[in-house]
């Protein structure tokens, strides 16, 4: 339950709300009615993440959601971070069952765009101009392998130059990538897979939250702090 010298809202939200996602699964704070049928962004309700297909919606348990291998949740409508124009931050909170299986942690279910895929030892960032698409992947160096059943803090910044650094638990890894062209732009539409049938988490996911502006490093260690004291 967050800590009640914690702040309701997460640190660096306040001004930008209107283009911020935040899936809040805070038992203090519930935001949706407990069913995973409608995960609602906090800061924007008419964002509604959800599955018409029952057998295939994750398990809520109130602070967590489980994914099993074979669900995933759909936004009402893609969800366009514009590289060039304002940079971009994705941080989630969660764990996997198997850290060195392939799992598309969020993804377009048009184009395939996704983010911090997990490949065993790095992250795969997805990203898409409209005509095409890149990936630009990070290796882990701390740490270099991730335990499994254990949540980490992962968090990925893209400039509005299309400078990529990632962040496991606020520690920047020495890897980062620069996209060949920053009209290249992260789109998704799918929590916890690819396209609805590929690279789907068999895991849990405790928060999400995205800006569309590229947090600095102090800004990513104030979130990892505000995380951890919540959990």
């Amino acid at each position: 339950m967050m800590n009640s010298h914690m702040p309701y809202y997460p640190p660096h939200t306040q001004g930008n709300d209107a283009n911020m996602i935040w899936l809040n699964l805070d038992p203090a704070y519930r935001t949706t009615s407990g069913t995973t049928t409608d995960w609602i962004n906090f800061m924007n309700p008419s964002n509604i993440f959800g599955n018409t297909n029952s057998s295939r919606h994750p398990t809520d348990n109130g602070t967590h959601i489980t994914f099993d291998g074979s669900d995933f949740l759909k936004a009402n409508a893609d969800i366009d971070l514009d590289t060039s124009a304002t940079g971009w931050t994705v941080y989630i909170r969660y764990t996997e069952t198997d850290w060195s299986a392939n799992s598309a942690i969020a993804s377009d279910d048009d184009t395939s765009n996704m983010f911090i895929k997990n490949l065993g030892n790095l992250f795969a960032i997805k990203c898409y101009d409209g005509e095409t698409t890149e990936t630009e992947n990070i290796t882990f160096d701390t740490p270099t392998d991730l335990v499994d059943d254990q949540y980490y803090n992962l968090a990925v910044t893209c400039t509005t130059g299309g400078l990529i650094t990632a962040y496991i638990d606020g520690v920047a890894q020495a890897d980062t990538e620069t996209l060949s062209s920053n009209v290249l732009d992260m789109v998704f539409s799918e929590v916890g897979g690819k396209n609805g049938t590929a690279w789907l988490l068999d895991g849990s996911i405790q928060e999400i939250l995205v800006w569309h502006s590229a947090l600095t490093a102090l800004q990513v260690t104030d979130v990892n702090t505000y995380l951890n004291n919540k959990f």
